[in-house]
Parts: C-alpha cells; structure tokens; sequence
C-alpha cells in the first residue's frame, strides 16, 4: 500500500499554503544525509530543534523539492514566535512530525503504547517550558493519540 501524506497545518498561516508531511525511502535517506543520524537515532538526540527542523524538512520535500532547511527553520521560528498561536511549543511540532512518521512507517511497526511513551520520554528529555523558572523538563501528560488505532490497555 503506498504511503499516505499527512496533513500539516502548523505553519500555513505563514506561507500561505497547506503543506503535508511523507516519510518514504527519500524523505529517510536525505534526513540522514542532511542530520548525519538515522530514524533510530532521532529518539536518543539531544539536538531537538535541529532534529525536528530536519524531520519536517524531509517530509515536506515530497511536494516541494525546492524548500530549503533553512526555510523550514524560519517556519519553526514564526511558529514558535507567534503571540496569536494557540500554543508556541517545538514539541508540538516534534508530536506532530513523529506521529506522521510513526504512522507511515518510518520506526516500523511500533504499538501504540511504545510509542506514546517514546515520544513522552523523548520530549520529556530535550523540550524545556519556557514558563518554568527551575527549567526542568515537561512532560506530556496526553501525547498524540492516533484514532484509528485500538489502544493498549
């Protein structure tokens, strides 16, 4: 079965177009080329917004071969920046980006349970609040829940 894009919404008040987000062999091999680690990898990095700005960059480039790194980080920086947002955490770029990849594939087939709690300690590790004056890790009560899919108890 091909793989399906999925929708991305975060950044479409700023360019002005919907984008969506596919991890295929492409999209793996030239985040590896670009980040210099694997998808296996990306769960034990430390480097979180040049994890993530490379994620989105190589799920973006199916439909536009020419968006540049560069300007995928612009994108993070306005969504982040954004007082008008709705939130302005990287981690909600980071859920969104691991669920897509999750759901296509990209980690092979991981129960929803493993991945929940890969993605809560992976956040937990690298993503500070800004608003906690002791600076210590968040950690999501409630990470992202793909609804198709019947939940371990």
């Amino acid at each position: 079965m091909p793989i399906q894009a999925a929708p991305f919404e975060f950044f479409k008040k700023y360019e002005g177009v919907s984008r969506t987000l596919r991890f295929d062999m492409n999209a793996l091999a030239e985040f590896e080329q670009e980040t210099g680690m694997g998808f296996g990898q990306l769960m034990q990095q430390k480097a979180i917004f040049a994890a993530v700005r490379g994620l989105l960059w190589a799920g973006f480039r199916h439909e536009d071969r020419r968006i540049s790194i560069d300007r995928v980080g612009e994108l993070m920086q306005m969504y982040v920046e954004d007082p008008q947002g709705p939130t302005h955490e990287i981690s909600d770029l980071l859920a969104a980006a691991f669920t897509a990849a999750t759901d296509q594939g990209a980690f092979g087939r991981v129960k929803e349970s493993e991945f929940s709690k890969q993605l809560r300690l992976a956040a937990a590790k690298t993503v500070r609040h800004e608003a906690n004056e002791a600076n210590e890790p968040v950690i999501l009560e409630h990470p992202p829940v793909r609804p198709d899919t019947p939940q371990d108890q």
